[in-house]
């Protein structure tokens, strides 16, 4: 009737930014194998393993990303020192990172991890005009994903699409 609504529209393009985040192409093939006859302890350890070996890379949810991945590349401009402290719950602690640096993200959830960053900020990159100049750090992870020319690509092939379901006021 009226077309893809807003939040429809944006909640695809974020799922789309995890999707190319955390493509196989974008990870190394390294991961430790979990079994069922494995105890806790076993599998704490494996992890651990995994999350050394990883090392300098990013390392995401039982997956190392490769060096030049858009993850770690991203982490390691806009995530290193950004550190949790598991005493203290993991949403209290988003919310705080948020609050304390509203330059910085797209929305609360993006302060929650990485893998929400990246993909809010390239939720915004599909949505938004260019930041030119850019005027804080929220600016700086959208101008990110220009310096890759298949990005860029595929956002002008994102947009078209949103403009095809009749979401064009949605872009800026």
């Amino acid at each position: 009737v009226g077309g893809i609504s807003e939040p429809v529209a944006k909640t695809i393009v974020h799922e789309a930014a995890h999707m190319v985040t955390l493509d196989r192409d974008q990870m190394l093939d390294n991961q430790v194998p979990i079994l069922l006859t494995d105890s806790a302890e076993d599998i704490e350890r494996k992890q651990d393993i995994a999350y050394l070996s990883c090392q300098p890379n990013y390392y995401t949810d039982g997956a190392c990303t490769k060096e030049a991945s858009y993850m770690n590349r991203f982490y390691n401009l806009f995530w290193i020192g950004v550190a949790d402290d598991p005493r203290v719950d993991p949403a209290i602690q988003a919310q705080t990172r948020y609050i304390a640096n509203l330059g910085d993200f797209e929305s609360p959830y993006a302060a929650t991890s990485v893998e929400e960053d990246i993909a809010e900020s390239f939720t915004a990159f599909i949505f938004s005009a260019r930041p030119v100049p850019p005027t804080n750090l929220r600016d700086e992870k959208v101008l990110f994903f220009y310096s890759y020319p298949e990005l860029v690509t595929l956002r002008d092939k994102l947009r078209a699409g949103i403009i095809q379901a009749g979401g064009e006021n949605y872009l800026q």
